[in-house]
């Protein structure tokens, strides 16, 4: 993937999709979560310095309801074959935006996302000069005919390396920004324990009937069907599907119409933390289990959740009543506050185990 430094952009650059300016558009974006590498949460004016990566470009700071920091976006320029499910090679010329963010002191999250323009100017061999494209930042422009459904597949069945890819790889832009994050000398290194990350692709496309490659409710995936015979209404969201396509890769596909782009992306974000909590506390019970004859004590891995994470959970907290239906489409199937609020009450009935055995203890 060959790219260029752009430099930034403000997160308001970016039209809703289906926004005039000729061929239809696909939002594509990733998403990596991981544990913050310090012994502690950080402050907020030390979540700020992390994610100050374009010196002169303003930190966003939310204090509610859970403290979250996101770093100016970075733009990157990229001339590259774009992704492809049936094997097309479509050559793609634009830019790509990233951004870092912080919550809760604890928790560090990179994301890059564009549009991608089928049918656009490259169709038809008129090329733009570069000026154009960091003018208008977050957009590729494709050469050639490509589908919005191909162009889906093939991101999101993408394979999953971190290595130099022959395709359009947003994971590895994250990848280096949460790497670059994660190297900031404000971080002493010692997370307080060891948690994996995870990968987080999502998709925006047009409402329209599903097709024939398209995800369906089976074990491992979630679906919600809210399509009607009328046409889609502006902000208005048709159908969602979510699968877990493995131990730490997860896939996101929206149709929607009106929807502002800035907005899916927060949406996408704050689904790939949840995903990430819940997917890291599982990990954790499961390694965790009182074995016989432990005396109700509680393991001691489940100290650091307690102290780190389960305050953390606040589900669509910050997203856009347009977008709710996208998580009440999770909440249903496979439910993610239902496998939360069961890990939670497990670490509880554990800690009162462990709390009546040292009142046990110092009875006897």
């Amino acid at each position: 993937m060959g790219v260029e430094d752009g430099g930034g952009a403000e997160p308001g650059d970016a039209p809703p999709a289906g926004a005039a300016g000729g061929g239809s558009r696909v939002l594509v974006g990733e998403v990596r979560t991981g544990l913050l590498a310090h012994s502690r949460a950080l402050t907020e004016p030390e979540a700020t310095a992390v994610v100050a990566l374009r010196p002169g470009f303003q930190v966003r700071v939310s204090a509610r309801p859970v403290p979250h920091t996101v770093s100016p976006d970075l733009t990157l320029g990229v001339h590259c074959p774009v992704p492809s499910a049936s094997g097309a090679r479509r050559d793609g010329l634009g830019t790509v935006l990233s951004r870092a963010s912080v919550t809760g002191g604890r928790l560090v999250q990179a994301s890059t996302h564009a549009r991608i323009i089928l049918g656009g100017p490259r169709s038809v061999g008129r090329r733009r000069p570069w000026a154009h494209h960091l003018a208008h930042p977050g957009g590729i422009e494709v050469g050639g005919r490509l589908s919005a459904d191909d162009l889906a597949d093939g991101f999101l069945l993408a394979e999953t390396g971190d290595g130099p890819g022959t395709t359009l790889d947003l994971g590895a832009v994250c990848g280096r920004l949460l790497d670059q994050v994660q190297e900031s000398p404000i971080l002493d290194q010692k997370p307080p324990f060891r948690a994996r990350r995870t990968r987080f692709r999502f998709v925006l496309l047009p409402c329209g009937p599903p097709s024939a490659g398209e995800p369906v409710c089976h074990s491992g995936s979630a679906d919600t069907d809210t399509t009607s015979d009328r046409s889609p209404a502006p902000g208005h969201v048709c159908r969602v599907g979510f699968v877990v396509a493995g131990e730490t890769v997860r896939t996101l596909r929206i149709h929607g119409s009106g929807l502002d782009l800035v907005s899916v992306v927060g949406l996408c974000e704050d689904l790939a933390l949840h995903d990430w909590l819940l997917t890291t506390v599982q990990h954790v019970v499961a390694g965790s289990r009182v074995r016989a004859g432990g005396g109700g004590r509680l393991p001691s891995q489940l100290k650091p959740v307690i102290d780190h994470l389960l305050h953390v959970w606040m589900p669509a907290a910050r997203i856009g009543e347009e977008l709710l239906p996208v998580w009440t489409g999770l909440e249903q199937r496979p439910g993610f506050s239902r496998q939360w609020e069961s890990l939670v009450a497990w670490i509880r009935d554990q800690l009162a185990l462990s709390l009546l055995a040292g009142l046990g203890d110092g009875a006897r």
